[in-house]
């Protein structure tokens, strides 16, 4: 990104905010594109899952959160909720 503008003069300030601004946007998409592909990945993955009997869910005591994780060897279950942080107490289930 060049800080001339198309006649070798310096930019104005509103031009260099008008190009801040428009990366800012661009990095904005990037990142709501990239979330929602990893949303549907997580989907496919959790359906798998699912489809196999390998995901166990669980509701947290403290907070009601229901949270679903894989149960599969060498994936631990999760020891706090990650909504209110409070121990999920799993030996007790």
């Amino acid at each position: 990104m060049s800080m001339t503008g198309a006649k070798g003069r310096k930019l104005t300030t509103k031009e260099l905010t008008d190009r801040v601004e428009g990366l800012t946007n661009a990095f904005n998409n990037l990142g709501a594109a990239v979330g929602a592909d990893m949303a549907q990945v997580m989907a496919v993955i959790s359906g798998l899952l699912k489809h196999f009997d390998m995901l166990a869910e669980i509701k947290c005591p403290h907070c009601g959160t229901e949270l679903s994780y894989p149960n599969m060897e060498n994936v631990p279950a999760p020891e706090q909720c990650p909504s209110c942080g409070g121990e999920m107490n799993l030996e007790e289930e």
